[in-house]
């Protein structure tokens, strides 16, 4: 019975992470780079949680994930403000 529960809890919660990710790269395709690097760190913050929360899931990649939005991160905060405008 308490099985269904958690997976849906589950589901939920990545998509909310997912969806952040998503609207970063979205941003960053639109060139808005600032609101891109926002969604970034909270898609980060939000895996963290994650991960923090549910040490037990082992179908996500969560270390992976985050990893490649360190690099995204990295790559945003390196792109010079004249070309944001």
């Amino acid at each position: 019975m308490h099985t269904p529960k958690l997976r849906n809890t589950l589901a939920i919660e990545r998509t909310i992470c997912h969806a952040l990710w998503h609207a970063a790269l979205c941003a960053e395709r639109e060139g808005n780079i600032d609101r891109a690097l926002q969604y970034t760190e909270s898609a980060m913050q939000e895996w963290e949680r994650y991960r923090a929360s549910h040490p037990e899931d082992a179908s996500t990649k969560v270390n992976e994930l985050i990893h490649t939005m360190e690099k995204k991160r990295d790559f945003l905060q390196s792109v010079p403000k004249k070309d944001t405008w």
